[in-house]
C-alpha cells in the first residue's frame, strides 16, 4: 500500500510557498524576516554564488516548514512539522535537504544562523541540529562570526540558552571572537538590560493576551556562560598540556576598542548606576531596597568579581584610549554595593603598582586624595604622647588599604584607657592593659585601626633590641590587619605568633640570634610550614659565618622539605634599633618689624572674629610647595588640610618620604609666615624631590616640581608658594618648557602663584634670569625688602614685581644652629603668599554679605590689589593704610566695616576704569 505524503513534505511539482517581509520590533511574529537584500538574485555566471543562494533559499524553506501553526487533526491540516523524535521522519528529512543542513549560504550563513535572524521559535529543530551536527555551531559567517556570537548580538536569549544546554561544543563557541569581541564582551554588555518582570521600553513582542503589546526580553545567562568557560581546558597547540582555563583566555581577547572583558563588565555597571539612578546615600546605615534594578547590579557586582579573580591580570590592561578597567567604574566606585569589588581591584593594584601609579588611577585629578601608606621610619620624636597622635596626624585621611606601614622604635606615652584590640567572636583579644612588657606598636596600629585602616599589605617594625615587645603583643598588634608582607625586626619571632596573627603572609623577614632550637622551630611541621600562602622567607642570622652556613643548610633542607614552593633567601645581618630622639628647636625670641607688627595685629582681629564670619568667609587654599611640614607644632593642627610628597627614600626608591616625616625647617618656616599674615589660611603642603649637583651640592628635582604643580592645579588651589629655585643652566629645553607649560595652566585656572627672585642677583648680568620658575612671566615674582621698603641688596640687577619684608627676620627653629635672624627671598615670597590669601579672605567675606561671590581672586586681580597698596612708583605694598588702626575694632560690625574698605579699596576696578599698568 502506497504510504501517504509526510504532512510537512511538498509534492514534487508543487511551487514553492510565497513568503512575506515583514518588519518585525522584537518578538515574534507568524512571518518570517528576511534581511538579505540580495537573496532573491540569480547568479546565472558564478555557479558558487549561485549554490549559496539555493542553499539560503532551502534555509528558509526549512525555517517556514518549522514556522506553521500546529499540526490540526481534526482539520486534516498539514502543516505538521517533521517529528524529530521519530526515526523515520528524521530519516526522510535528512534525504530531503543533505548536506544543504550544514552548508552555508549567502553570507557565509549556516542554518543555525538563519535560526538567529528567524522570529520563529524554531528550538526543536535548534536542538536536533546542535546534537546531529555537533561541529555546525562553531562555523562563521563571511563577518567571522558564529551564530552563537550573532545571537548575543540581537539578543536571542533562548537560542543561547539552548546552545549551552544542547551543545557538546558550547565552551569552544563561546571562545571563538566575533567582529568585535568575544560572546562575554556581548552578553557582558547585556547585563543592565532588566530581567523579564521589569517594564522595558525598546522590548516588545505581539504574544500577550488578545494579541495586545507586552514588554518581555530574552535574559542571557551569563552566569552559564562563564561556568562553560571556566569547566573547560584552556585550548593549547597540539600536543601542549593547557595551562588554565578556556575563561582566562577569553579574558585576554579585547573587542575593537582594546576592551578586555574587565572594561565591559565594569562599564555595564556603572551604566546600570547611572541608568536607574542607584546613587545611594553612603552615609545611611540603612539597607538599599531591594529593587530589581538593585538585585541585577548586585549580580553584575558578582561576575565583575568572578572575572578579575579568575585572570587578575586584566586589571592592568589598558584599551585603546589608555584606559584602565577600574577608570570604568565611575561613580560605581563610591557605592557601598560595590565596596568589596573595589577593595579588591584596589589590593590588586596596590600589590603591583608603585606608589604614584596607585595614586595617579585612584584619584586621576588629585582630588578627594586619600593616603596610601604611613611611613614614620625616620621619625625622631620620643617619646610621643598618645593624646598627641590625632593632634599631629588628625588630618591625615587613608584609604581602608595601605601599600605599606613603616614603624620606627619609638615610645608612645598613655593611651591604654583607649585601646580596643581587634577580636573576633571565636577569639576574643585580652585587655591591652594586662599585657606584659611594651605595647608601643600595638598602640599606633590600633590608632591606623581607628582612623579606618583595614589592611596592611606591608609592615616594617623597628622593634629595641635590648627591650623588645613580647609575642603576645606583637601578636595583638597584627591580628585583623591581613599582612602580606611582615618584616617585624626582632630577634627570634615565635611561629606561634605568626600562624595566629598574619596566616596571610606572603613575604616574610626574620632574625635569628643563632638559636638552633629557634630554627629548626621555624622549619618544623608547627612552623613556618602552617602559612599556607607563604612564597619567601628573607633569613638574617647573628652568626659567625660558618655557624650561619651550617644553619643555613639545615633550615633550608628542613623548610623545603615541608615546603618546596618556598624560597629561601639569606640577608646581610644589620644592627637594628632606637632611633635619634634629640630634636632641639630654637624658640628664641622673634625680632618685631613694623610690617609684621601691623599685620600681626590684624591677624590677632580675624581669629577673634573667625567664628562669627564662618558662614561667609571663603576657603582660600595655600599650596606651599617646598621641603615639607612640621605637622606637630599647634598652630598648624587646624590648618594643614592635606599633602603630597614626592621625595623618594634614598634606601627605596619606590617609595616616598611623606611631607611631614622629618621635614626640612624651610617648609615649615614658611608655613609660619603665611599664617601669621592670614590666620586662616588653608595649607596644602607639597614637598619636592631633592638629589645632588655635580658639586655635591643638594639641587630639587625639577620632574617633582612638575608635578608638584600639576596636583596643585588639579586640586585646585587659589594660590600656590613658591620659595626656591631651580637653575636653568643643567635643565633640558624640552623640559623647560614643559615646566613653563605646566605654571602657565595653573594660571590660566585663575592660581595665583608667587616665586622667589635670585638672592645671587649680584652676580647675575642685567636682564639675564637663569633660574626657575622666576624666569617665568605667569608667577609674581618677589624681592626681600628691608624694614623700611627698600631693596635687600643680594638682588642685584633683578627686575621683580613686588618688595615684601624678607631682611633679618628672627624665626623660630629656622636654621637653630645659628639662632641668627634671617634674610632672604624666600622669607618674602611666603609673606607675599599670606598677604594675598588675607586680601582673598576679606573681599570674600564682603561678596558672600552681599550675594556677589564670584569665587578666587585671579592673578591679574591680585597684582592689582598690591599695586593699591604701593606709594607711587614704589614696589613695596604699604599695609597700615587698609589693615592698621585695628585696636577699636571690638564688635563684627566693625570688623565688617573695615573688610569692606578693604575690599573697596584693592578690588581690581571695573572695565572702563583706571587700572595700573
Amino acid at each position: 500500500m502506497e504510504q501517504p505524503l509526510a504532512p510537512w513534505k511538498k509534492p514534487e511539482s508543487g511551487k514553492r510557498e510565497p513568503w512575506k517581509k515583514e518588519t518585525i520590533i522584537g518578538g515574534y511574529s507568524g512571518g518570517y524576516v528576511d534581511d538579505d537584500s540580495d537573496d532573491d538574485e540569480v547568479y546565472p555566471d558564478d555557479p558558487i554564488k549561485s549554490r549559496q543562494a539555493e542553499i539560503s533559499e532551502s534555509h528558509r524553506d526549512i525555517l517556514r516548514l518549522f514556522a506553521k501553526r500546529p499540526y490540526n487533526s481534526a482539520s486534516g491540516s498539514k502543516s505538521k512539522p517533521p517529528d524529530l523524535k521519530q526515526e523515520a521522519e528524521v530519516e526522510e528529512f535528512k534525504r530531503r535537504y543533505g548536506d544543504i543542513l550544514v552548508e552555508a549560504g549567502e553570507g557565509g550563513k549556516t542554518i543555525l544562523h538563519r535560526i538567529v535572524e528567524s522570529p520563529t521559535d524554531a528550538r526543536p529543530l535548534l536542538r536536533w541540529l546542535l546534537t546531529t551536527y555537533e561541529k555546525l555551531i562553531l562555523q562563521t559567517d563571511s563577518k567571522g562570526n558564529t551564530a552563537l556570537y550573532s545571537a548575543l548580538v540581537v539578543d536571542r536569549g533562548r537560542f543561547v540558552s539552548t546552545v549551552l544546554k544542547c551543545s557538546k561544543n558550547s565552551a569552544e563557541a563561546l571562545q571563538i571572537p566575533g567582529d568585535d569581541g568575544t560572546c562575554l564582551h556581548i552578553a557582558l554588555n547585556l547585563q543592565h538590560s532588566l530581567p523579564d518582570s521589569v517594564p522595558t521600553q525598546d522590548r516588545r513582542s505581539a504574544d500577550g493576551p488578545h494579541g495586545q503589546q507586552t514588554t518581555k526580553r530574552q535574559h542571557v545567562d551569563v552566569d552559564r556562560m562563564i561556568a562553560e568557560l571556566q569547566g573547560s581546558p584552556s585550548v593549547q597547540k597540539e600536543g601542549e598540556p593547557a595551562t588554565g582555563t578556556a575563561l582566562r583566555d577569553v579574558l585576554k581577547k579585547l573587542d575593537k576598542r582594546g576592551n578586555n572583558l574587565l572594561h565591559v563588565a565594569w562599564s555595564a555597571i556603572a551604566e546600570h548606576i547611572e541608568k536607574h539612578a542607584l546613587h545611594c546615600n553612603n552615609d545611611s546605615t540603612d539597607p538599599p531596597t531591594l529593587t530589581p534594578a538593585v538585585s541585577v547590579l548586585e549580580h553584575m557586582v558578582q561576575v565583575g568579581t568572578k572575572l578579575m579573580e579568575e585572570y587578575p591580570e586584566a586589571i592592568y590592561q589598558e584599551n585603546h584610549k589608555g584606559q584602565l578597567p577600574y577608570t570604568c567604574l565611575g561613580s560605581a566606585k563610591l557605592l557601598k554595593s560595590c565596596t568589596s569589588m573595589v577593595e579588591e581591584i584596589k589590593l590588586a593594584y596596590m600589590r603591583k603598582l608603585a606608589h604614584e601609579e596607585v595614586n595617579e588611577l585612584l584619584y586621576p585629578n588629585g582630588t578627594n586624595e586619600l593616603s596610601i601608606f604611613f611611613d614614620i621610619s625616620r621619625f625622631t620624636t620620643d617619646p610621643v604622647p598618645a593624646t598627641e597622635l590625632d593632634k599631629w596626624w588628625g588630618y591625615l585621611r587613608f584609604e581602608t588599604i595601605l601599600q605599606h606601614v613603616d614603624l620606627p622604635n619609638l615610645s608612645i606615652v598613655g593611651g591604654e584607657n583607649l585601646l580596643t584590640p581587634f577580636s573576633s567572636a571565636s577569639e576574643p583579644s585580652p585587655d591591652i592593659r594586662e599585657l606584659i612588657g611594651r605595647v608601643d606598636i600595638v598602640k599606633i596600629l590600633h590608632w591606623l585601626r581607628r582612623k579606618g585602616v583595614g589592611k596592611i599589605l606591608e609592615l616594617t617594625v623597628t622593634d629595641d633590641e635590648s627591650k623588645p615587645h613580647y609575642d603576645e603583643a606583637i601578636e595583638v598588634a597584627l591580628k585583623g590587619f591581613g599582612i602580606e608582607i611582615l618584616n617585624w625586626q626582632k630577634l627570634d619571632l615565635c611561629s606561634d605568633v605568626l600562624y595566629n596573627a598574619v596566616t596571610d603572609v606572603r613575604k616574610l623577614y626574620l632574625y635569628s640570634s643563632g638559636n638552633s632550637d629557634v630554627l629548626k622551630g621555624w622549619s618544623s611541621e608547627n612552623g613556618l610550614e602552617r602559612l599556607p600562602k607563604l612564597q619567601d622567607v628573607y633569613l638574617s642570622e647573628y652568626a659567625s659565618e660558618s655557624r650561619i652556613e651550617t644553619y643555613e643548610r639545615e633550615f633550608r633542607k628542613t623548610l623545603k622539605a615541608r615546603r618546596p614552593e618556598v624560597e629561601i633567601h639569606m640577608i646581610p645581618w644589620k644592627a637594628k634599633g632606637g632611633t635619634d630622639s634629640s630634636s632641639q628647636r630654637n624658640q628664641g625670641p622673634s625680632v618685631k618689624h613694623p610690617w609684621l607688627d601691623c599685620m600681626d595685629s590684624f591677624a590677632t582681629v580675624i581669629r577673634s572674629n573667625e567664628r562669627r564670619f564662618k558662614d561667609f568667609a571663603p576657603e582660600v587654599k595655600v599650596a606651599i610647595i617646598d621641603d615639607g611640614i612640621d605637622p606637630r607644632l599647634p598652630k598648624f593642627q587646624k590648618w594643614i588640610k592635606t599633602g603630597k610628597s614626592y621625595l623618594k627614600r634614598p634606601d627605596n626608591p619606590n617609595r616616598v618620604v611623606d611631607f611631614w616625616v622629618n621635614p626640612g625647617n624651610h617648609g615649615t618656616e614658611m608655613a609660619k609666615l603665611i599664617l601669621q599674615v592670614c590666620p586662616t589660611a588653608k595649607l596644602y603642603i607639597i614637598r619636592l624631590d631633592e638629589g645632588f649637583g655635580a658639586q655635591g651640592e643638594r639641587e630639587i628635582r625639577l620632574d617633582s616640581a612638575i608635578k608638584a604643580i600639576e596636583w596643585a592645579t588639579q586640586i585646585p588651589v587659589d594660590i600656590i608658594s613658591m620659595s626656591w629655585s631651580i637653575n636653568k643652566r643643567n635643565v633640558s629645553r624640552d623640559d623647560q618648557t614643559t615646566f613653563e607649560n605646566k605654571i602657565r595652566a595653573a594660571y590660566e585656572r585663575g592660581i595665583t602663584m608667587f616665586c622667589a627672585a635670585s638672592d645671587r642677583g649680584k652676580r647675575m648680568e642685567p636682564g639675564l634670569e637663569e633660574d626657575m620658575p622666576a624666569a617665568f612671566g605667569d608667577p609674581i615674582k618677589i624681592g626681600a625688602a628691608k624694614a623700611d621698603g627698600s631693596p635687600y641688596s643680594a638682588l642685584g640687577f633683578q627686575e621683580v614685581d613686588f618688595y615684601l619684608p624678607g631682611h633679618e627676620l628672627n624665626l623660630h627653629g629656622y636654621q637653630p644652629s645659628k639662632g641668627q635672624p634671617q634674610s632672604g627671598s624666600s622669607l618674602a615670597t611666603a609673606i607675599a603668599a599670606g598677604l594675598a590669601a588675607l586680601i582673598q579672605y576679606c573681599i570674600g567675606i564682603v561678596d558672600k554679605k552681599d550675594n556677589a561671590y564670584k569665587g578666587r581672586l585671579g592673578t591679574e586681580e591680585i597684582r592689582q590689589a598690591f599695586w593699591k597698596l604701593c606709594s607711587a612708583q614704589q614696589k613695596f605694598p604699604e599695609v597700615e593704610k587698609f589693615f592698621g588702626n585695628v585696636a577699636a575694632l571690638d564688635k563684627p560690625d566693625q570688623v565688617l566695616t573695615k573688610f569692606r574698605k578693604i575690599a573697596k579699596g584693592l578690588r581690581k576696578p571695573a572695565q572702563g576704569e583706571e587700572e595700573h599698568k
